[in-house]
């Protein structure tokens, strides 16, 4: 039996629902994945996550978080959207979920974020007072 393994990389669209399978607690989230191309259409996963992963879910993930999602295929099916057209939602069974950390952004580019301030000098330890900063001076190398 072959198993088709995926990788995706997207963002929750509602809360995750945890559910009793058996002896088993599985808890399920979509992730909404857009396509690559603008004309591409939106692909729609619907993860289950097994055992204490499950429950790692249940506590961090909430709608609209960002996550890279790792499991094996299970099913595929074909539904209609609104607009009268096709689409697909898959099915997985997780083995690995992440966090996506995205980097702030600011009109479109990476926030600019202010250099941190220079001290005005160097907090001496053995004597409690402030020591001004000296400037590099290669004399002061051990080598």
């Amino acid at each position: 039996m072959s198993e088709a393994t995926i990788q995706f990389q997207g963002w929750l669209t509602g809360e995750p629902q945890k559910n009793q399978a058996g002896n088993y607690q599985v808890v399920n989230f979509n992730v909404a994945v857009d396509g690559s191309r603008r004309d591409a259409p939106t692909i729609f996963y619907r993860v289950a996550v097994w055992g204490n992963r499950g429950q790692w879910a249940m506590n961090y993930l909430h709608k609209g978080t960002p996550v890279m999602v790792s499991g094996t295929l299970s099913q595929a099916r074909v539904y209609q959207r609104k607009d009268g057209e096709s689409g697909i939602n898959l099915d997985v069974n997780s083995d690995h979920v992440d966090f996506v950390v995205l980097p702030p952004q600011n009109n479109g580019g990476f926030q600019q974020q202010q250099a941190p301030q220079q001290p005005q000098g160097q907090f001496n330890h053995q004597q409690g007072q402030p020591q001004q900063q000296q400037g590099f001076n290669s004399n002061n190398l051990p080598y």
